[in-house]
């Protein structure tokens, strides 16, 4: 069993003897209690750690969704402007042809 020092500002030893015999008995009460918790709080641990990296997977693949799907937007957007811009010069050279004749 485990065995406290607990000295007190008492010089009679008795004062001593009944505190560790109070903690010995609470000691004894939670002993499973106590042998329990370390297992536990590890599996709880363990738990949150697998939960944080599945969470950091999907993080991670959504923001590349994301970043594919701005990029299309971006590639789509030049595209247009491409085609707005080449439009334009065409009619251009369209009136320029037409004013030469």
């Amino acid at each position: 069993m485990n065995k406290v020092i607990i000295s007190s500002c008492h010089s009679d030893g008795c004062f001593d003897r009944i505190v560790q015999e109070k903690f010995d008995g609470l000691f004894s009460t939670y002993s499973s209690l106590l042998n329990e918790l370390g297992p536990w709080r590890t599996q709880v641990i363990q738990a949150g750690e697998e939960a944080t990296q599945v969470q950091s997977v999907r993080m991670r693949k959504s923001r590349k969704n994301m970043m594919n799907a701005a990029k299309r937007r971006l590639d789509e957007g030049r595209e247009k402007q491409q085609l707005a811009t080449d439009a334009s010069e065409l009619m251009k050279h369209y009136k320029a042809l037409i004013m030469a004749v």
